[in-house]
């Protein structure tokens, strides 16, 4: 309230200064009373503004000082004049500013009693943000006296509140899933209360209210996903309370919602099905929708659009009809404008295509086999699950016989069924199917297999495959029965039943005698005995019955019998401490052999041990060691027995034995440096005392009886003891023993029944050494030691040289430069090539001999050293006086030294005119001092010390002018150039040149290819001199000399040569690789080492691993370890030297290791592979080493390494090769090889009677598919090669081929080739076609009342024997022969069928493999003489009998003519309403085919005829009918009995159609039967 007092007042107080100072005083004051303020006010107006009375009045109100953006608001102004003055104008202000002046006012009163006029105008306007201020009025006056003024009224201040709502545009709209944030914020106003309310579309929206900055903020968030209910007005509404007034506003933001309501869903389909995706969206209005088949956009007209305004939702329909087999993407893409567009999910089509891979096939299972299983394969397109169940005679089979499993792309899945465990037994037998079966998207599609035939046969043995038998080697007899059991309804016969072993038939066997009656066999057609009657190890093992079939192909099973033999051990054995006593049995079991001392078991006693045990063709030993069994023990009974696991059964041999051999006896290598006294060489040899000595012995050098006088032999026996002693007289002159003595000294100890011998070797030598007493040397160039070795007949395995250092032998290494070694005509040399005081000592050489010997000799090496001390280049000034010193090293360990007279040379000669003085500056060490006085000119030179003729290594060269020198770094064989300048001298040189190391000079103008010489012109008192050398090879240190005044003035320049060494190398691919660079010539540390490829730097890390050795020596190694060598690369090593900048290249070669991933053979053949090594470097024995192979089987026997060349003689069996090898760097690879082996049939019969053409089949059996695109098939036919591509099923290759029998194929057999080439290499076998002659005749004519009889002769094919053959008169079985007694085959058969009447007679021969048959049409005429049996028939009529039956005959034939006619007809209209009503009724019936791969062998080339009756109308008796084999109850024969068909139904193939014989013929099946 003081504020807006103060606020009024001061509107006239800054009219004068004592207003201003008025201010001031007024707020110290402002406290006071307002009656205070309003008298001062008064008074100082008063007096400040003038004298003129002026007492009008004005002042500004409203209703209130609040509003709301958009209200209306209102300010009145009232005005008090004197009566006599008068208002002109109001002008309403707002913040000082006028906002609208008005002249009329709204109501003007007499106030005060007629005193004052009141003038009221009120001002009203509509609120906006920037309404908030402070309003005013100013009145214009006029006075009574006629001067105007104005007016003023006090301030009145409004505020406007305004809600602020963000977005602060409006949201035209959000996508579902998006979240919606919507903000609220006024104005806080004092002792208002606001509040924020919220009316949105949603029931999950989030308020947050805070204060800041003066302002409430609300804020709404929608917690959820923003649906399509979200859409419309959404507001916030703004509330001040205070008192009695409220003040309200709205704001409001509608919202519209879009996006897509329903996705695409995932699809399953089958290839050629139809596919529909449906894509809805909601907007204000119809959106556009693109679909698009994986990144493929799709024609409109395909899809079907569709919008209702209702609910704002628009949808399409994508339609894909006949989809492939391809998985793709679906995507729906909605423009809701065209700059804003939304893509559904991806929804993902999977198109499923199965066939099968591995067919189900008729299947003939081995009784009790291992691996009775069949395989179903589905292939797909690549999917994760596909479940395959089982099913035995429509019945689902557990899962768990079943094992499933896929490819590692998806795509092919295969099921194995082990039938009962894989162990098939007579019930298995039956029909299978299987069922394939995918789910994904919850949509499940399947597939059905065909239902095949499962046929169990097998061999019965006995002994069982578990059992075995145990035969000694003495003739024990015993059996072994087979026995065929199985199916005798699969269609195949067993044709023989044979004994082999070891994949050879018993009576083939190397050294079979049948004589021998070693083995005997006994067989039947459907059991087996073989009799082993002399049972021998070597013949024992793994016995095989093999029963083979009509295909060709083999089942068989393995009996295992074993044989013992006793080799027994001699009557009396002799013996010696470590020798053995050898048990040996004859056996193919192993065994356990139990020794036996005097019959008690393990009664050793520290006399014997027992030893090794193992088995060696076919044999297995066992040893008993003799440890403690001496010459003193009796004699002892040892015996051994063998207990063998299998059988327990135990054999046993012994030896009585005694003791001999020799107990002593000399080393066999012996060495002798000297001869001091006679060598006497000593045998004692060892007995059993109670058996008596030896008679004597001999002695032998070299193999030849001595007979030398300068050796004589003693003798002396005792107590079980002897000894033989040969002496060698001692030899003044060593050579003659050296010569002589030296040799192999044999000596034999005879008995009367044996004789014992043992020798010894000796050698005698003299080793001595060049070096042996203390040597001194200077320093030199190199200093060489030896050692020679005087000996003969020695073999020296090993010279090495040591190095002696605290007792300690250290090898010599000749690696690091410092000693090089050499050995000739026994002579080891060892040469100091850096002679310097670290490198002296004590050094051994050593000789290796045999016998684990060591002989060596001493050499002492001491050196002594001379060299210069300090700068080898010194500058004088003339007149003054200049020291050198030097110093020498003694290095004597054995004795101190006087002062050694050292000496000065200048130049060569020795140098007088100074002061010298030696000292000793420490033990060995002393130094020499030589002062020059007064220099002059003729004092430059070269200045050395040495004592005696040695010369110290290093010099000082004098110059007394000033010689600057600067050397160079180059690299090897590049051309270098150094330079001295001589300055401050004021005589000019009288002779300028260069010299080496060597004191050879080198002259400007000399005429040289190798340098060039450049001297400058001697002006200023100086000069240049230059020299130039050319292709560089090593480090060369040079001297620049200037003769001035008859004195040198030389300094000494270095040529540095820097040598870069690369080690190349060559890897296998994929290893590690190593290159390296030697830099020699080094001076220092080079500047930086960098490995590269091309311009790029290689750093460390996993890929890279650069290492440098330290400076040592001048050189530094550098290398770059490759973790994973993949190619050839050359790379590049680099580094600066000072300025220069070095490069080498370097390179890293690869080499790869390859063998056939797949190799194909014939089963029996050979088999050659060989390791590829590229590239071809010439040497590649040295880049695959220890080359190895591991097959997984051993059936095929041992492999024959040769170089690269790996070779089987024989493979019977599968293998998973692997080659191991080692690298060029000893590192250990593998190679994997898979090899395939395959077969054909051995015998291949086709059968034909020339009517039809013959279907011939060729399967190569045991292919892997792997193998499908190598193969091709060929045939061999009539002289022409016929190339075909083959199939593949169930690991086997297929071709077949069509041959046309001609008609007057008349051969008996005709042999065909058929084949297959694998990997250009050609595999090929016989088949053979047989020809079958039925002979008969077509038609047969009886007399009536005459017996009559047909006959049919079979001839042909020798291979198969006719089974039976079936007689049918019409459709009627009347006779059925068994023709496999016929004893007479393969001579021709007569089939006879008696007491025949009219009509059509059927015979049909079987032949097991095939059948064909022949057709006769018989005819009954009138009494005659016919005899029934002529083809044509003879009616017996004559011309007498003709005319008197004529009547009779036309009499009975019209009446009969015509009644066949009428049932014709009637038939006929019969037969067709059942032919319209129940089509195809009749059949003709072909007993189904066997699948060619039901046997695995081309035996299924076997064909047959079984077509009768109309040759249009057949059955499809295909597996994969819905009732492929319908059984006989349902079949009807017409005109016979339900149930007998004409022929049983045999499971044989079907051949093309033949003419129709026999129309009648028909078999009806049951109304309820499904064809």
């Amino acid at each position: 309230e003081y504020k807006s007092y103060l606020r009024k007042l001061n509107y006239r107080f800054y009219q004068c200064m004592l207003c201003n100072v008025y201010q001031y005083i007024l707020l110290l004051y402002c406290r006071c009373y307002v009656m205070i303020h309003l008298l001062l006010w008064f008074c100082f107006y008063t007096i400040c503004c003038g004298s003129e009375s002026n007492e009008s009045e004005l002042s500004i109100s409203s209703t209130q000082d609040k509003y709301i953006v958009g209200t209306t608001a209102a300010v009145t102004c009232n005005v008090y004049t004197p009566t006599k003055a008068e208002v002109k104008e109001i002008t309403f202000t707002r913040d000082g500013e006028a906002l609208e002046t008005f002249t009329s006012f709204d109501s003007s009163t007499s106030v005060d009693g007629g005193k004052q006029t009141l003038y009221i105008k009120a001002y009203s306007f509509t609120t906006t943000p920037d309404s908030s201020g402070e309003y005013g009025c100013v009145a214009k006056i006029t006075s009574s006296s006629g001067s105007s003024y104005e007016k003023s009224s006090v301030i009145f201040e409004i505020q406007v509140a305004d809600i602020e709502m963000l977005p602060s545009e409006k949201i035209n709209y959000v996508f579902i899933g998006d979240k919606v944030t919507l903000i609220c914020s006024a104005p806080v106003f004092p002792l208002y209360v606001p509040t924020i309310t919220w009316d949105v579309k949603t029931d999950d929206a989030a308020q947050k209210i805070e204060t800041s900055n003066g302002r409430l903020i609300s804020t709404v968030i929608t917690t959820a996903t923003t649906e399509p209910s979200y859409s419309g007005d959404h507001s916030c509404k703004l509330v001040y309370v205070k008192d009695n007034i409220r003040l309200e506003q709205t704001k409001i933001r509608t919202i519209e919602v879009r996006g897509i309501t329903q996705h695409p869903q995932n699809t399953l389909k089958e290839v050629g099905a139809t596919a529909e995706f449906t894509c809805k969206a909601v907007a204000e209005k119809q959106v556009q929708f693109t679909w698009f088949v994986g990144t493929a956009e799709q024609d409109s007209s395909i899809s079907t659009p569709a919008y209702t305004s209702a609910d704002r939702l628009s949808s399409s329909v994508l339609v894909l009809t006949n989809v492939q087999e391809q998985d793709t993407s679906i995507t729906c893409r909605v423009a809701f404008a065209p700059d804003t567009v939304k893509d559904a999910s991806v929804a993902k089509l999977k198109v499923l295509k199965m066939e099968f891979y591995i067919k189900l096939e008729d299947t003939v299972f081995t009784l009790k086999s291992r691996r009775a299983e069949l395989k179903c394969g589905i292939r797909t397109n690549p999917v994760n699950n596909l479940d395959i169940t089982w099913y035995k005679d429509d019945t689902s089979l557990p899962p768990a016989d079943a094992a499933a499993s896929r490819n590692q792309e998806g795509t092919e899945h295969y099921s194995i069924l082990s039938v009962n465990s894989g162990e098939a037994q007579l019930e298995d037998a039956g029909t299978y199917h299987c069922i394939g079966r995918h789910t994904s998207y919850g949509t499940s599609i399947t597939i059905k297999s065909d239902t095949v035939n499962v046929y169990v046969r097998g061999l019965e043995q006995k002994p069982a495959a578990n059992e075995f038998r145990v035969l000694d080697g003495t003739g024990q007899r015993t059996d072994f029965t087979c026995t065929y059991k199985g199916d005798g309804e699969s269609g195949i016969g067993i044709t023989s039943l044979n004994w082999f072993q070891e994949g050879v038939s018993v009576t083939g066997l190397e050294g079979f005698d049948p004589q021998d009656k070693e083995y005997i066999p006994s067989t039947n057609s459907r059991a087996s005995v073989l009799t082993v009657s002399k049972p021998q190890p070597t013949r024992a093992g793994t016995l095989e019955c093999r029963a083979s079939f009509g295909f060709g192909d083999t089942i068989s099973v393995f009996y295992q019998y074993y044989v013992h033999l006793t080799y027994p051990l001699p009557g009396t054995s002799y013996v010696k401490k470590g020798s053995a006593i050898t048990c040996k049995i004859g056996t193919n079991t192993p065994g356990q052999a139990y020794w036996y001392v005097d019959n008690v078991i393990n009664n050793l006693n520290n006399k014997f041990s027992r030893d090794k045990s193992y088995t060696k063709d076919g044999i297995q030993y066992d040893e008993l060691l003799v440890t403690g069994f001496n010459t003193f023990d009796s004699p002892r009974i040892v015996k051994c027995t063998h207990q063998f696991h299998k059988t327990n059964k135990e054999y046993s041999t012994s030896t009585r034995v005694e003791y001999r051999g020799f107990n002593t006896v000399p080393s066999k290598y012996n060495y002798r440096e000297q001869m001091t006294m006679d060598v006497q060489i000593d045998y004692y040899f060892d007995y059993t005392f109670s058996k008596g000595g030896p008679s004597g012995s001999k002695w032998y050098k070299d193999g030849t009886e001595i007979t030398d006088t300068r050796m004589s032999i003693k003798e002396a026996t005792q107590s079980g003891s002897y000894n033989t002693r040969l002496i060698l007289k001692r030899q003044d002159n060593f050579d003659i023993a050296i010569n002589d003595y030296s040799g192999v000294y044999k000596t034999t100890v005879e008995f009367s029944d044996a004789s014992y011998s043992s020798e010894s070797t000796w050698i005698f030598y003299e080793l001595t050494s060049s070096n042996e007493a203390p040597t001194f040397t200077y320093d030199v160039e190199s200093y060489t030691m030896s050692c020679t070795l005087k000996a003969a007949k020695i073999e020296i395995e090993k010279v090495q040289w040591v190095r002696v250092e605290n007792n300690i032998n250290i090898p010599i290494d000749d690696d690091d430069g410092t000693y090089t070694t050499s050995f000739t005509d026994n002579v080891a040399r060892l040469t100091i090539t850096k002679v310097v005081q670290r490198n002296e000592g004590v050094f051994k050489c050593k000789f290796f001999l045999p016998g684990d010997h060591e002989i060596e000799a001493r050499n002492q090496i001491e050196i002594r050293n001379i060299d210069m001390e300090g700068s080898s280049d010194m500058g004088g000034k003339l007149g003054e006086s200049l020291r050198m010193k030097c110093k020498a090293g003694l290095f004597t360990t054995s004795t101190d030294l006087n002062l050694p007279k050292i000496r000065w040379y200048k130049d060569g000669t020795w140098f007088t005119e100074a002061s010298v003085t030696t000292s000793k500056e420490s033990r060995y060490v002393y130094s020499s001092t030589m002062t020059i006085t007064d220099l002059g000119l003729t004092d430059a030179g070269t200045y050395k010390c040495g004592i005696d003729d040695f010369r110290s290594a290093g010099s000082i060269n004098l110059s007394l002018v000033s010689i600057e020198n600067v050397g160079t770094t180059v690299e090897k064989g590049s051309d270098a150039t150094v330079s001295c300048v001589l300055s401050d001298t004021t005589v000019e040189p009288t002779e300028v040149y260069w010299r080496d190391g060597t004191g050879v000079q080198y002259k400007e103008g000399d005429s040289s290819s190798e340098y060039t010489v450049t001297n400058t012109e001697y002006q200023g008192n100086s000069m240049t001199t230059a020299i130039l050398l050319k292709r560089v090879e090593e480090a060369k240190p040079l001297t620049c000399v200037f003769l001035i005044g008859g004195a040198t003035n030389s300094r000494g320049v270095t040529v540095d040569v820097i040598d870069v060494v690369v080690h190349s190398d060559m890897v296998i691919h994929n290893s590690p690789g190593l290159v390296k660079c030697d830099i020699t010539g080094l001076t220092g540390e080079p500047d930086q080492i960098k490995w590269r490829i091309g311009a790029t730097d290689l750093a460390d890390g996993d890929s890279y691993k650069i290492t440098s050795s330290p400076l040592s020596q001048t050189k530094i190694t550098t290398q770059l370890t490759v973790a994973s060598v993949k190619a050839d690369t050359v790379y590049t090593c680099a580094f600066d030297v000072a300025d220069l900048k070095v490069t080498r290249e370097v390179d890293l070669k690869v080499y790869q290791v390859t063998v056939p991933d797949l190799l194909f053979t014939m089963k029996g053949g050979k088999l050659e592979l060989s390791v590829d090594v590229t590239p071809d470097t010439g040497s590649l024995a040295s880049l695959v080493r220890d080359l190895s192979v591991l097959p997984s089987l051993t059936r095929n026997g041992d492999p024959v390494i040769s170089g690269m060349d790996i070779t089987f003689s024989e493979v019977v069996v599968p293998m998973d090769l692997t080659i191991n090898f080692k690298d060029n760097k000893d590192a250990a690879h593998s190679r994997k090889s898979k090899v395939a082996v395959g077969s054909f049939g051995k015998h291949v019969i086709s059968l034909t009677d020339t009517t039809e053409d013959v279907k011939l089949t060729c399967i190569l059996d045991d292919v892997p598919q792997e193998f499908e695109d190598a193969v091709s098939m060929f045939w061999e036919i009539d002289g022409n090669y016929i190339t075909q591509t083959p199939t593949y099923e169930g690991g086997a290759m297929k071709s077949t081929y069509n041959y046309k029998v001609a008609s007057d194929f008349n051969l008996p057999s005709m042999d065909i080739t058929c084949g297959s080439e694998v990997s250009g290499t050609k595999y090929q076998h016989k088949a053979v076609i047989e020809l079958v002659t039925l002979t008969m005749a077509e038609t047969l004519t009886l007399n009536e009342g005459k017996a009559g009889a047909i006959t049919c002769t079979v001839t042909g094919s020798e291979t198969y024997p006719p089974k039976y053959a079936i007689w049918y008169h019409g459709t009627e079985q009347v006779l059925k022969q068994s023709l496999e007694q016929q004893s007479t085959w393969p001579d021709p058969v007569v089939l006879t069928l008696s007491d025949i009447t009219q009509g059509s007679y059927t015979v049909v021969v079987n032949y097991g493999v095939a059948e064909f048959q022949r057709t006769i049409s018989v005819k009954v005429t009138g009494d005659g003489d016919g005899d029934g049996n002529g083809e044509d028939g003879d009616d017996g009529d004559d011309s007498s009998k003709s005319g008197s039956n004529t009547a009779v005959i036309v009499g009975i034939s019209v009446p009969v003519i015509i009644i066949l006619v009428f049932c014709i007809a009637i038939a006929y209209v019969c037969l067709k309403r059942r032919l319209q009503r129940r089509p195809s009724r009749s059949y003709n019936i072909s007993p189904s085919n066997i699948p060619s791969n039901t046997y695995r062998t081309p035996s299924s080339l076997i064909y047959h005829n079984q077509t009768v009756g109309n040759s249009n109308s057949r059955v499809s008796n295909r597996h994969d009918a819905p009732n492929p084999h319908p059984k006989s109850s349902q079949l009807e024969l017409s005109g016979g009995k339900p149930g007998s068909p004409p022929r049983p139904n045999r499971p044989t193939r079907p051949r093309p159609p033949r003419p129709n014989t026999n129309p009648n013929f028909q078999i009806r099946f049951p109304q309820d039967t499904e064809i």
